[in-house]
């Protein structure tokens, strides 16, 4: 078992963004962008109603794909590593503003 750290979150971090990678996948970001406003997705630099409802529509398909890693943890786990990492996150964020 992995200690909770770095050790641990950047793997969990990496993994899941591999999964979310894979149901995003673009090849060239230009490319992308342009897509996007094409499809009326971005509409002065903001994500249009369309745009927000693609992104919701992401996070739904993210979710579906991820759900049964975390039901396959114990909630009272589930609540402590949520404890713990949001602390990590914000301690992080604190260092990064104070830089």
């Amino acid at each position: 078992m992995i200690a909770l750290g770095p050790q641990l979150i950047g793997p969990t971090e990496k993994t899941l963004n591999a999964l979310l990678h894979d149901t995003t996948y673009a090849p060239d970001t230009a490319e992308v962008v342009d897509s996007l406003i094409a499809r009326s997705l971005i509409r002065d630099d903001r994500l249009s109603e369309s745009g927000r409802e693609t992104v919701a529509r992401i996070e739904h398909r993210t979710e579906e794909l991820t759900s049964g890693i975390w039901e396959a943890v114990y909630p009272a786990d589930r609540v402590a590593a949520e404890r713990a990492l949001n602390t990590v996150l914000d301690r992080a964020r604190a260092v990064l503003v104070s830089r």
